[in-house]
């Protein structure tokens, strides 16, 4: 005998009644039909939720692969950046060597556009052979004369006016 489920409790008690509590084969594919139209209602309900949850995966498979593509968009970024970074560092320290060399130079009050220590031990003498090669001229006038040989106190005007025996 089949146990009768919630709510279908008094058929049981009325089928096993009519015949001395065995059911008849009518009654018992009617118990048939109603499970089978309970589990088709419940296969129903769980086939809804598999497509729900399909629909769901589908989803976020598709912003799975998206973020794998932004995650791979953003690591070549990165190595560009680094790759950038590397650059303005050794930029950097090359400009900082460059600012420092001329500070020192300015410090040690050298000629400008002149290599370093080309001026030797007197500053005078070499500005004066210099004008002298320059000038393609073996002598410089008495006129001329040089007080000071840095150029932070030597003007190029007063230099000319110096050459022009003014």
């Amino acid at each position: 005998m089949i146990p009768p489920e919630e709510g279908d409790s008094a058929m049981g008690a009325e089928a096993g009644e009519k015949e001395g509590g065995t059911l008849t084969l009518a009654d018992l594919m009617a118990e048939i039909n109603g499970s089978k139209e309970e589990i088709v209602v419940k296969i129903d309900s769980v086939v809804i939720d598999v497509n729900f949850l399909s629909t769901d995966l589908r989803k976020i498979a598709d912003r799975v692969t998206e973020t794998v593509g932004k995650v791979s968009e953003l690591q070549r970024e990165v190595k560009e950046l680094k790759d950038t970074m590397t650059n303005v560092s050794k930029m950097t320290a090359h400009f900082e060597e460059m600012a420092e060399n001329t500070e020192g130079r300015s410090n040690r009050k050298n000629f400008v556009g002149f290599p370093e220590r080309v001026e030797g031990q007197s500053a005078d003498l070499f500005l004066e052979e210099w004008i002298v090669t320059v000038l393609h001229q073996k002598m410089l006038s008495k006129f001329f004369s040089i007080e000071r040989g840095y150029t932070r106190y030597w003007s190029y005007r007063r230099g000319l006016r110096c050459l022009q025996g003014q």
